[in-house]
């Protein structure tokens, strides 16, 4: 009765009691509920997060191997195109094993005819290739040909590999198929990304569809899901509406929901999409949800626990150790209590759950609680619980730490305690403990899948950003951070300043696709320069999306930046050798332009005049011998002979320019008495063209080669004349200009277009017309002028007004200190009158015309001549006679002209030995010269030879060793009788050569 009056009394604060601790309890519920709600739609948003980052990083990936692939196509269908003719398979192969050089991402590149079949490849394994029009969707491509870049359905090869080709049709000009270009990606290219991942300890889902619905690649790999119609792929009329977004879709009727970010590529008809199971992604929410709802089951039993115990004052030790008993086990939880003065502490029934240890095993007492937490813990919970005695917060004491269970394993423990106080301070701490290991596997496997992230991005090179156009703020990844060059303590650059930090050719450009990306609300793709600060200008490019909220205005913005400056260098190498490639062949062809014409024209220059000679003996041996027609003919025959000469000599001095070996003999003379017999020489031919020809020079002193200076002379009187015509007027002046002489040659002639003039001093370079060629030449003559002009120090130039405004030709020497003036003369006027009286002459050469000519002209000197036909003739004609002088041409078959001299000068005879020796050749470099005289010869004379010349050669050597002649000099003597092995009389074999 007591007992219950007692009770009856206390019943309304109890009741209170009671009731508030259900309040408290039923509050908690309702914010748990929130927050595992809240938590969830943050679980899930997370996982979205996540699959949009590797999306994203995905889409890069395959946008790189895709703008890679297409641009190695274009670049070969370019090339394919440009070239005129077919192309052989040879070629075909060299040139596709030319752009892929260096590309390991491209398993081959094949080069395909309309008929399907494989003609060429990169790796030389198209003949293993079948036919490609047993394959529908390449038949579908080869019989529909379209432009762009085709993506077909994976195949798979006889070796079990999976590749995704990729085409371009390269068109004939009526807009029929000429070759089907396609690159072949293995399919293996996405498991490697796929281990290389952000965050690899997730489950995931990757790949591309196209924009037929049909599966194209993936991870994990399944072949009987090759090409066939994937669950984004009916949501494709959709999902092609935004370039990049997410949702959640369930693959089958059996299979479980997944959450899915995707990308959507417009250029190449793809979509990149990275998902995850929606039961994994809510695995760790699961965890968490039930840990919570454990604890707050806990925590309530506790509270009502401590309710009812406070309500009963009869029994209150047993009863409430029963229950906190109960409350524990319900919250899995052990619960505890610790009396701060004595150590003492008394634990629930769930402590040997949560430890193994049974009661008794470990001492109740705070020493041996802290026998069993791991030994790197022991500290941070001692002063935790010791702390508790001195503690006047009114806040729970909260700590973590690992605790050794009994059968070895360690576990991650939560341990949160409130003190109780009386009127003489703290008593008593009440608390509990819970197990976290699973909240702390995840925790890790946050902080691991982070640190997994920032691992891919700095292998990738590729830096994270993210831009708040709320407040401003700007996020950088380390990775960002490297790509600029900036300190990673440095706060990120905002919008204003990363746009300066463009190079100004691709900054406005940039910020445009920028700006309309988040005016049209979609994706963009940029690419630009900017100035780092140790490695000087890199490419970037940026792929990035703005994020709207929900009134559909920009919130934020996010994105990925790759270094591309190795992908850059690549391209412009392939341009530049691409560009190299192209010159080197146009240059070839103008070479072989140049050669053809070349050729043409020095076959019209030597026919010409060869034509005319042959005429004109023609015409001598048909007709009756007229003194006036044996005079024209002659005069003909010898003006053409002339002309082959002059060109043969021009032909001959190029060479020399070339080789750097024409030399002058400079000596001081005056260019009146040059220029006088230059014109002199050339007035017969402008008398005979009605052209008035004047020459008033002044008697100037230069330091000159007189022959060369006279060259120049004919060459610019001689193009004055030709292109002048009947009545018109060439006229030479000279003047002083400062320390130069200024000769002018100036006619009235046709002129020269404006546009030719800086062309008029090449080799080969000839002013034409649309009609036919009027002046005859091979364009040498200026050219040998301009060389010739400056070796002397001077300048030449030539300008004309334009067509029938006549042409000015002006020298420029410069004047010679005084001194004694050489007189001019031609090359061969100086020669005084020589005699050959006396001396005798082997002629060897096996050309009967040439032999007699030669032989006949030195006759007329005097000499008496033997002739021969060959090496053994010349020898047999030695043992006879030993003459005064040699002459030998050089050129003869089977022995020539070096293995008589060789057989001369080895004779035991010691007068053979001595014999003066020249050589004829039509061979004129230094190097045949200089080969003649090693050989033994003392003279080397070039065909054709001038009579005076061949005469002179003689004269001095027969002179020179003391055979009789008169040298250089003498009187001219009568002429001789020539032999052959004994009077001189013309074969059957001369006579039929002439």
């Amino acid at each position: 009765m007591a007992v219950g009056f007692r009770l009856a009394r206390h019943w309304p604060s109890q009741m209170l009691i009671v009731a508030a601790a259900s309040i408290f309890i039923i509050v908690e519920a309702v914010l748990a509920s929130r927050d595992i709600a809240e938590d969830k739609a943050q679980t899930i948003e997370t996982a979205y997060a996540h699959n949009e980052a590797v999306a994203l990083a995905l889409n890069a990936h395959v946008t790189a191997l895709f703008e890679m692939a297409d641009g190695v196509l274009q670049q070969l269908a370019a090339h394919v195109a440009e070239h005129h003719g077919p192309l052989t398979d040879g070629e075909l192969t060299s040139l596709l094993a030319l752009h892929t050089r260096g590309l390991p991402m491209l398993r081959g590149v094949l080069a395909v005819n309309p008929d399907g079949v494989a003609i060429a490849s990169s790796n030389g394994v198209h003949g293993n290739v079948p036919n490609l029009r047993e394959r529908e969707a390449m038949r579908h491509h080869l019989e529909n040909v379209r432009s762009g870049l085709h993506i077909a359905a994976p195949v798979q090869t006889r070796d079990g590999v999976w590749l995704l080709p990729m085409s371009r049709a390269v068109r004939q000009a009526d807009g029929s198929l000429r070759l089907l270009l396609v690159a072949t990606v293995a399919l293996d290219d996405f498991r490697a990304f796929y281990d290389a991942r952000p965050s690899p300890g997730i489950a995931m889902e990757l790949g591309l569809v196209d924009d037929a619905g049909r599966h194209l690649a993936g991870v994990p790999f399944v072949p009987a899901a090759m090409g066939a119609a994937h669950p984004l792929g009916t949501r494709l009329d959709q999902l092609a509406q935004t370039s990049y977004g997410r949702i959640a879709l369930r693959p089958g009727a059996r299979e479980a929901e997944r959450l899915y970010a995707y990308c959507h590529l417009d250029r190449y008809g793809v979509l990149v999409y990275a998902g995850q199971r929606t039961d994994d992604v809510l695995a760790s929410w699961r965890v968490r949800s039930g840990e919570r709802v454990r604890a707050l089951a806990g925590l309530s039993v506790l509270l009502l626990a401590l309710a009812f115990i406070a309500a009963a004052k009869v029994g209150r030790l047993s009863r409430s150790e029963e229950r906190l008993e109960l409350a524990a086990r319900a919250a899995d939880t052990d619960v505890w209590e610790l009396d701060v003065y004595s150590g003492h502490m008394w634990r629930s029934q769930q402590w040997r759950r949560l430890s193994g240890y049974a009661p008794g095993e470990v001492a109740s007492t705070l020493e041996g609680f802290l026998s069993v937490v791991h030994p790197e813990d022991v500290e941070s919970v001692r002063t935790a619980m010791q702390g508790l005695a001195t503690s006047t917060s009114t806040e729970p004491m909260y700590v973590e730490f690992r605790l050794r269970r009994k059968d070895g394993e360690e576990r991650w423990m939560e341990c949160s305690a409130h003190v109780l106080q009386d009127r003489n301070g703290v008593r008593k701490a009440v608390g509990s403990m819970r197990d976290i290991s699973q909240r702390k596997q995840v925790e890790l496997s946050l902080r691991d899948n982070a640190r997994m992230l920032a691992l891919a991005q700095r292998a990738a090179d590729a830096g994270v950003w993210s831009i708040d156009f709320g407040t401003g703020e700007t996020h950088w990844s380390e990775g960002c951070y490297r790509l600029h060059g900036f300190s990673p303590v440095e706060p990120p650059p905002g919008i204003e300043s990363w746009r300066e930090l463009i190079l100004e050719p691709d900054r406005e450009r940039a910020m445009r696709i920028i700006e309309e990306s988040i005016a049209q609300h979609s994706e963009f793709s940029v690419e630009y320069r900017i100035l780092h600060p140790d490695k000087g200008v890199r490419w970037l490019w940026t792929l990035g999306n703005a994020v709207e909220d929900a009134r559909g205005q920009p919130q934020h913005m996010a994105g990925i930046t790759l270094d591309i400056t190795a992908r850059k260098e690549a391209e412009e190498e392939r341009q530049a050798l691409l560009a190299r490639e192209r010159e080197a062949r146009a240059e070839a062809e103008r070479a072989s332009r140049a050669k053809e014409e070349f050729l043409a024209t020095i076959s019209h220059e030597l026919r010409t005049p060869l034509n005319a000679i042959l005429g004109w003996a023609h015409v001598l041996r048909s007709r009756d011998k007229e003194p006036e027609l044996v005079e024209r003919s002659i005069d003909a025959i010898e003006r053409n002979a002339l002309a082959q000469a002059q060109l043969i000599a021009d032909l001959l001095d190029i060479s020399r320019i070339e080789a750097g070996t024409l030399r002058l003999d400079l000596e001081v003379v005056s260019i009146k008495p040059i220029l006088e017999a230059a014109a002199n020489t050339m007035l017969p031919i402008a008398e005979s063209k009605g052209v008035w020809l004047h020459c008033r020079p002044l008697p100037f002193e230069v330091r000159a080669d007189p022959a060369r200076l006279q060259q120049v002379m004919w060459n610019l009187l001689s193009n004055a004349i030709k292109f002048t015509p009947k009545g018109g007027a060439v006229d030479v002046s000279t003047r002083r200009v400062g320390n130069e002489v200024e000769i002018q040659v100036r006619d009235t002639g046709v002129g020269i277009p404006r546009e030719f003039l800086p062309q008029l001093f090449q080799r080969f370079s000839q002013v034409r017309s649309d009609g036919p060629q009027i002046h005859g030449g091979l364009g040498l003559g200026l050219a040998i002028v301009k060389h010739l002009v400056e070796t002397h120090g001077g300048r030449v130039a030539v300008d004309s007004e334009g067509e029938g405004c006549g042409t000015v030709a002006t020298v420029c020497l410069p004047l010679a200190e005084p001194a004694r003036v050489a007189e001019p003369h031609h090359e061969y006027d100086r020669l005084p009158p020589v005699s050959l009286q006396g001396v005798s002459v082997l002629l060897v050469d096996d050309d009967a015309d040439s032999r007699e000519v030669e032989a006949l002209v030195m006759a007329g000197y005097g000499a008496e001549v033997r002739g021969a036909r060959s090496v053994d003739e010349a020898c047999t004609l030695l043992r006879k006679q030993v003459p005064d002088v040699l002459v030998a041409d050089l050129s003869m078959p089977e022995k020539d002209g070096f293995d008589l001299i060789r057989r001369i000068r080895q004779d035991e005879d010691a007068c053979v030995r001595a014999l003066p020796a020249i050589a004829l050749s039509a061979l004129a470099s230094a190097e045949d010269r200089t080969r003649a005289i090693v050989s033994g010869f003392d003279l080397h004379l070039s065909k054709p030879v001038e009579p005076p010349a061949l005469v002179e050669a003689v004269a001095r050597l027969a002179a020179r060793y003391g055979n009789q002649g008169t040298p250089p000099g003498g009187a001219v003597p009568q002429s001789k009788t020539v032999t052959e092995g004994g009077p001189y009389l013309p074969s059957d074999s001369d006579a039929s050569g002439r």
